[in-house]
């Protein structure tokens, strides 16, 4: 460019930016796995989203790289739909069948206590579901979602075996033993799935939420807050 003194100027270079993923896609920090032969992203992670550049940190040592995926993965709509007419229609006959138990004078009885609060359980678990799960963009309501999800289907998992145990006492005992008592049912039912929760929060308080669902994190293990207690009481 020349200017009217007849010196002549050169436009200083534009500074270069780091190109960045087509809309819908996203950066990866990744790792060769030599054993598996392929690019993995365990115990890596971008520190700097939403910078021009890309700052990732691992807490291991091998061989890194920056992946660019220019797709997210693609919701499967068929699946997402058949879940939510599933989900609707457990709501549904899970409300009813609350209803039933609770105001049917001729089901009085702990059995019937026990099928109110596996159904009040799975009520919670399957409307939370359907509200909440993927709806990430507000990390605090996200987290107590997750939160919530974690203790419902805790707790249903808990009232499902106090109906094992109910059943095992009719057939095999007959006698009802004096330490199975309503009072007592009800604290089994909902005591450790709060406790259990109670101590993953304040163990991992970021463990509520992901980036796509409001679910338990990946990170530190702390998908084992559910799966470990799933595990124990499915034996």
């Amino acid at each position: 460019m020349r200017s009217p003194g007849g010196d002549t100027h050169t436009r200083p270079p534009r500074p270069l930016r780091p190109p960045g993923p087509q809309a819908g896609g996203r950066v990866l920090c990744a790792f060769w796995h030599p054993q598996d032969q392929l690019w993995a992203t365990a115990g890596c992670r971008d520190v700097t989203p939403g910078s021009p550049g890309v700052t990732c940190a691992c807490n291991h040592l091998t061989s890194f790289a920056v992946l660019m995926a220019f797709h997210e993965l693609e919701e499967n709509w068929v699946l997402d739909l058949v879940t939510k007419v599933a989900l609707g229609v457990s709501v549904v006959s899970l409300v009813a069948a609350a209803a039933t138990f609770l105001f049917c004078r001729a089901l009085k009885g702990l059995r019937t206590t026990l099928h109110l609060h596996l159904s009040l359980s799975l009520l919670l678990a399957h409307a939370t579901f359907l509200l909440g799960i993927d709806h990430p963009e507000h990390p605090t309501a996200c987290a107590v979602v997750a939160g919530l999800l974690h203790f419902a289907f805790l707790a249903a998992f808990c009232w499902m075996c106090l109906e094992g145990l109910h059943l095992y006492v009719l057939l095999v005992r007959v006698f009802m033993p004096s330490w199975l008592r309503v009072r007592h049912v009800l604290l089994a039912g909902y005591g450790p799935p709060a406790l259990l929760v109670a101590i993953a929060a304040v163990a991992f308080p970021g463990g509520y939420g992901t980036r796509h669902y409001c679910w338990l994190s990946l990170e530190r293990g702390f998908r084992w807050s559910f799966q470990g207690p799933c595990a124990s009481s499915s034996r």
